[in-house]
C-alpha cells in the first residue's frame, strides 16, 4: 500500500506536458474510480437516496457491473477518440449527471424513466419545463451543476496521457465492440412484450438506458395472419346496418380527466363529475385501460384513433414524433372513405408532437391547433374546456355532411400544485386528512374536472336538440399526476400496500369514458376496456363499415378487454398474469397482427388503399387561406380588410414587420404614417418556433 501511494505521488508530481504510458495500472485505475463515482451519483440522483442506492448495489450485483462497464468502456471509447482522459472524463460525467437528472425529472412527472428516443424532443422538453422545474428539481440540478464542476476540478490536476495511433485504434474498437455487445443483451426485439428483463428500478439507470437503444422490429410467421385474414372475409355481416344514417362522431379526450371521488377518504362539497354520473343513465359508459400515466397524451391518441396498442412499444416511447412519417390508417381516414368531413381541435402548440403532419398522415382534413384560435378563454393556466365546447357547436352548425371531430383539451393539464383558480369563484370544495400540499393539489384538480365535466353536459344539450343523430365519446387521456411517487394517491389510502393482483395497476391506469347519443337510449357498464379497442367498438356502435383489422380488434376485445405489459384480463373478469400460457397466446396475436399492420406488408389488411389517405392536399387548406381585400384611410389610421386575419400573426409593410390592432378576423388596424405610396402589405401566419404556416396574399397599397 505504501509503494502504491509513493507510484500515486511520484506520478502526480510530474510535469503536466510530460507524456505517461498507457499501459500503466494506475491509469486505469483513475478512470475505473471515475466510472464508479459516476455511477454512484447516477444512482443516487435517480434513487434520491444514498441508502437505497447502497442497499440496491448490494442486491444487484451483476447490474452493477453491467452499469460501471458502460461507463468505464465509454470513458475508454472517448479516450480513444480524443488522446485525452480528462477531456473524455469530463464529458462523460457532464452527459450521465445531465441525463441522470432529466431522468429524475420524467420519473417525477411521468413515473417512467428516460429512454435515448427521448433526446429528439428537445422543443417538448422545453415546452413543459416551465411546469415541471419544482424547487426539489432546482435544488438537484444545483448540486448536479456542483458535483459535475467538482469532478472537473479535480481532473484537471492528473497528469496528461498520450497514446499512440495503434493504441487509440485499439481502445476505441474494443470499447465499441463490448458496448455493442451489451445494447444487444437481453433486449426488446422490436415492438415485442416487453417482459421486465431490463427496467430502471432493478437493473440501474445506465444500463436500462443504454439497453433500450435497440428498437428494430423482427420478422414472423404469416400463418396466423392469413388464417384470421380467411375468417374475416368470409364474415358477412353488414356493418352498415342503418344504411343512409351517419351520425356525426365527436370524441373528446379530456386532459387528465378522472373522478377523484373514488378517494373515499377525500370529501367533495359536489360531485366533480355530476354530469357524466346522470348522461350514464341512458349511455355506455365504463374505463379505459390507459397506456400512459399523468402524461404522454399523445400516446393515448394513438390507440383510440389507430387501435394499435402503446405496450407493444419501450415505455415511454412516444409513438408520434418516432413513428408515423407517412400515410396510416386511423379512424379520420376510415371515416372519410364513407363521406364524413374530418376535424381535430387541440388547444395547443399545433408542432407539439409533430401532431401537425401525423393528422394530415390519419388522413384529417382540418387542426384547429392553438395559432389558428380567434379570442380564446383562457381559464388558469390554458384554453378552457368550455371555449373547446363553443367551438366544436360552431363548427356543427349548418353542416350537412357528416362530422367527425376529435379534440384534445389543455385546461386541467398537471403538475396541479398551483393556485390558477384564484381570481376565479371557485365551483367546488375540497377537504381531506392529507397534507396541505395535498390538499392544494386536489383543489386546483377537482376544480378542472367540474370544468370539464361541466363542458360535457354543455355539448350533450346542445346535442340533444340536434335534429341530426350525434355520437359523443368523453374520456379522459390518463390519470392525474397528483405529486411526486402518487403522492396524494398515497396520503388518501387510494393505494394498496402490496399491489395483490394488480390493484394499483388497475386503479392507476383506469380513466373513466361516456358514450351517449342523441338516438340511443341504451345503459350500459363495460367495466374496463382497452383505449385501443375503443375505436372498433365505436364504429360498431355507429353501425359503420370498419377494415379487417377494426373486426379482428373487435373480436379480439369480447374475449380480451384488456391486454398490456403485465396482465390480461378475460371476458370472465380474471387478472391473468404474463407468464401465463393463456397471455402469451392472446399476447402474440395481437402483437403479430399489430406488427404487420404497422411495420409489416399490410397483408392482414386486403384493401388496405381503401381505408387510408395517401394524399392529403386541402389539408388546413381553408384555415390557411389569409386575404387581404382592401386598405382604407380613416383619420390617422389605416384599415386593412380581409378574411382568416389571426390574432397571432405578423403584418409586414415592405418586408418589415410592424404593430398592428387586431379587431377581428375580417380587420386589422394600423397608424396611416406606416403606409407610403406603392407599399407591399402582407399577413404571414408563424408558430412559436417560428416555422410559416401560411401566407396572405402581397397586397399594393396605392394601386
Amino acid at each position: 500500500m505504501e509503494n502504491l501511494d509513493r507510484m500515486g505521488g511520484l506520478m502526480l508530481k510530474k510535469k503536466k506536458h510530460e507524456n505517461i504510458s498507457f499501459s500503466s495500472i494506475f491509469q486505469y485505475f483513475l478512470i475505473f474510480l471515475s466510472s464508479f463515482f459516476l455511477f454512484i451519483i447516477s444512482e443516487y440522483i435517480f434513487r434520491g437516496s444514498i441508502n437505497k442506492t447502497l442497499i440496491w448495489l448490494g442486491s444487484n450485483p451483476s447490474s452493477f457491473f453491467m452499469n460501471i462497464s458502460i461507463i468505464f468502456l465509454v470513458v475508454l471509447l472517448f479516450t480513444g477518440l480524443f488522446n485525452n482522459y480528462r477531456i473524455s472524463i469530463s464529458l462523460v460525467s457532464t452527459l450521465i449527471i445531465l441525463f441522470s437528472v432529466i431522468n429524475r425529472i420524467k420519473i417525477n412527472f411521468r413515473g417512467i424513466p428516460l429512454i435515448p428516443s427521448d433526446l429528439y424532443l428537445n422543443d417538448e422538453i422545453l415546452t413543459i419545463l416551465n411546469v415541471v422545474l419544482t424547487p426539489q428539481i432546482i435544488k438537484l440540478i444545483i448540486l448536479s451543476i456542483m458535483s459535475v464542476s467538482f469532478i472537473i476540478f479535480l481532473i484537471i490536476n492528473l497528469p496528461k496521457l498520450k497514446l499512440k495511433m495503434k493504441e487509440r485504434l485499439i481502445l476505441a474498437i474494443f470499447s465499441i465492440v463490448l458496448l455493442f455487445g451489451i445494447i444487444n443483451i437481453n433486449l426488446i426485439e422490436g415492438i415485442s412484450l416487453d417482459r421486465q428483463n431490463i427496467n430502471c428500478e432493478k437493473d440501474g439507470f445506465i444500463f436500462s438506458f443504454v439497453s433500450s437503444m435497440n428498437n428494430k422490429p423482427i420478422n414472423r410467421s404469416l400463418q396466423y395472419i392469413v388464417s384470421n385474414m380467411k375468417d374475416l372475409e368470409d364474415d358477412n355481416r353488414d356493418y352498415s346496418v342503418n344504411k343512409g344514417i351517419k351520425p356525426n362522431i365527436i370524441v373528446i379526450m379530456s386532459e387528465a380527466f378522472w373522478d377523484p371521488s373514488v378517494m373515499k377518504e377525500i370529501k367533495f362539497s359536489i360531485s366533480p363529475t355530476g354530469n357524466m354520473d346522470k348522461l350514464k343513465k341512458t349511455s355506455i359508459y365504463g374505463y379505459l385501460e390507459s397506456p400512459t400515466f399523468g402524461g404522454g397524451t399523445a400516446n393515448s391518441e394513438f390507440e383510440l384513433l389507430t387501435g394499435h396498442s402503446i405496450h407493444y412499444f419501450k415505455p415511454g416511447y412516444m409513438v408520434y414524433p418516432n413513428e408515423i412519417k407517412e400515410p396510416i390508417m386511423a379512424l379520420p381516414s376510415i371515416l372519410k372513405s364513407q363521406g364524413y368531413k374530418c376535424k381535430a381541435i387541440h388547444t395547443f402548440k399545433g408542432w407539439y408532437w409533430n401532431r401537425r403532419e401525423v393528422y394530415k398522415h390519419m388522413g384529417f382534413d382540418e387542426y384547429l391547433s392553438e395559432e389558428y384560435f380567434i379570442d380564446p378563454i383562457k381559464k388558469g393556466f390554458f384554453i378552457s374546456d368550455e371555449y373547446v365546447t363553443d367551438t366544436i357547436i360552431k363548427e356543427l352548425e349548418g353542416q350537412e355532411e357528416p362530422m367527425f371531430i376529435f379534440a384534445v383539451t389543455m385546461q386541467n393539464h398537471g403538475p396541479f400544485n398551483d393556485n390558477r383558480y384564484k381570481d376565479y369563484t371557485k365551483d367546488i370544495r375540497v377537504s381531506g386528512n392529507v397534507s396541505r400540499e395535498s390538499l392544494q393539489i386536489l383543489k386546483t384538480y377537482a376544480q378542472g374536472a367540474y370544468d370539464a365535466d361541466k363542458a360535457l353536459g354543455k355539448l350533450t344539450d346542445y346535442c340533444s336538440n340536434l335534429s341530426k343523430p350525434t355520437i359523443v365519446l368523453f374520456f379522459g387521456d390518463h390519470l392525474p399526476f397528483l405529486g411526486p411517487n402518487y403522492k396524494v394517491y398515497r396520503e388518501a389510502n387510494y393505494l394498496s400496500k402490496d399491489n395483490i393482483n394488480h390493484e394499483n395497476d388497475i386503479k392507476l391506469s383506469s380513466v373513466p369514458f361516456l358514450l351517449w347519443s342523441n338516438y340511443k337510449n341504451d345503459s350500459k357498464d363495460l367495466r374496463l376496456l382497452n383505449t385501443s379497442f375503443m375505436g372498433p367498438y365505436l364504429l360498431d356502435y355507429a353501425q359503420l363499415n370498419m377494415p379487417n383489422y377494426f373486426k379482428f380488434l373487435r373480436g379480439f376485445s369480447r374475449e380480451i378487454p384488456v391486454i398490456n405489459r403485465k396482465y390480461i384480463i378475460d371476458e370472465e373478469k380474471n387478472i391473468i398474469n404474463s407468464d401465463n400460457e393463456k397471455y402469451v397466446a392472446y399476447n402474440n396475436d395481437y402483437l403479430l397482427v399489430q406488427e404487420n399492420m404497422f411495420y409489416g406488408d399490410k397483408s392482414f389488411e386486403n384493401k388496405y388503399s381503401q381505408w387510408i389517405v395517401n394524399e392529403n392536399p386541402d389539408y388546413n387548406s381553408k384555415l390557411n387561406e389569409i386575404s387581404i381585400k382592401e386598405v382604407k384611410i380613416e383619420g390617422n389610421l389605416a384599415i386593412v380588410k380581409g378574411d382568416n386575419f389571426y390574432p397571432s400573426s405578423l403584418l409586414f409593410i415592405n418586408n418589415n414587420s410592424c404593430k398592428y390592432k387586431y379587431i377581428n378576423k375580417n380587420e386589422i388596424q394600423i397608424k396611416k404614417n406606416l403606409l407610403k405610396a406603392d407599399s407591399n402589405i402582407q399577413i404571414k401566419l408563424f408558430d412559436s418556433k417560428k416555422n410559416l404556416l401560411t401566407e396572405s396574399n402581397t397586397y399594393n397599397y396605392g394601386n
